[in-house]
This record gives structure tokens, sequence and C-alpha cells, in this order.
């Protein structure tokens, strides 16, 4: 993938869900149906560790603008 510097008019969206196969179905469902015109310029994947009651959560932000 070619990198794009990110402008101040890019957006991103931040996936956060606390199964990681829920997580790649959901990313995958986004890139699928975003506009033909939206470049990506990063995807960062996070994992929070588990919080007391034993649910982690992992979450993935995908940087973007218009090509």
């Amino acid at each position: 993938m070619i990198k794009i510097p990110p402008k101040a008019s890019d957006v991103q969206v931040k996936i956060i869900v606390s199964n990681i196969a829920v997580l790649e179905d959901a990313v995958n469902q986004w890139l699928t149906n975003a506009p033909a015109d939206i470049a990506i310029h990063e995807i960062l994947y996070q994992h929070f560790a588990a919080a007391a009651d034993s649910s982690g959560k992992a979450s993935v932000i995908i940087l973007f603008g218009k090509r």
C-alpha cells in the first residue's frame, strides 16, 4: 500500500469490540462498503487488557481521506 500523508480534512473510524473475530469481520465489512474515492492512509490495531469482568477489548482505527 502506498502511504499518503494525512491532511487536516482526513477522518478516522474507530471500531471497538470484545472479540477478535468480530473485529476482523467488522473491518472487512467497513472496507468492502467504503466509497471508491476513499484512500486508506493507515490501519492501527490496539488491544486493551482484560477488565475486571474478564472481558478484553480490541479496536482498529482506520485513518482515511479522499483520493
